[in-house]
């Protein structure tokens, strides 16, 4: 899930927005269904979700999945942790920013 998630992210700096939405949101539909909606690689591609909604014309959805990852954040890691700064900085921009949560590779 973490590959095709980075997967997502390779498709949209290549410009495929399409394919990248649709990978990125299985990605995240397969991690909540695994890790749980509170793991700290579901809240990662959370936020790669909600930048390419907004990128693609879904701002409500979203800004409602941006604040929903806050929330769960908060919940799953400390103050300080790259992930919550990562939510907190989502929400305090605007800009076109690409999704970007990269997901290292895991060991096996």
């Amino acid at each position: 899930m973490g590959v095709q998630g980075n997967l997502g992210l390779v498709r949209w700096r290549l410009g495929d927005h399409a394919e990248a939405g649709r990978l990125v949101e299985q990605a995240l539909r397969g991690m909540t269904a695994a890790l749980g909606a509170d793991h700290p690689w579901t809240l990662g591609c959370a936020l790669n979700a909600a930048a390419v909604r907004r990128l693609s014309g879904r701002p409500e959805e979203a800004a409602a999945l941006r604040e929903d990852t806050l929330r769960r954040a908060r919940g799953a890691v400390d103050e300080g942790h790259p992930l919550l700064l990562a939510c907190l900085g989502a929400l305090t921009t605007e800009a076109d920013e690409p999704p970007g949560w990269d997901f290292e590779p895991q060991p096996i």
